[in-house]
């Protein structure tokens, strides 16, 4: 088993205009539902590596509304919100 995390690669988006967040949430949701590779978690048994995928379930997402904010104030928010997540 590799001990980096170089296959978990994190990534942003940046969307303008409205936002459907049931769309979305239904979207990702029928993603994660299609692609057994978005439901896998992995343990040692014995010292070998094995995969467990996991049934489907809810998707939860988190959403930070910044639309109050000035432009000038959105990014660094975003930025501090994905110091927090990590």
């Amino acid at each position: 088993m590799p001990k980096d995390s170089a296959h978990n690669l994190a990534g942003a988006l940046r969307l303008e205009g409205g936002l459907d967040v049931v769309a979305l949430r239904r979207a990702l949701g029928e993603i994660v539902h299609r692609h057994d590779t978005c439901r896998p978690t992995f343990a040692l048994q014995d010292g070998v590596p094995v995969q467990h995928v996991h049934p489907q379930r809810e998707l939860e997402l988190a959403f930070t509304d910044l639309q109050d904010l000035p432009d000038s104030g959105r990014m660094p928010r975003v930025l501090e919100l994905a110091r927090a997540q990590s």
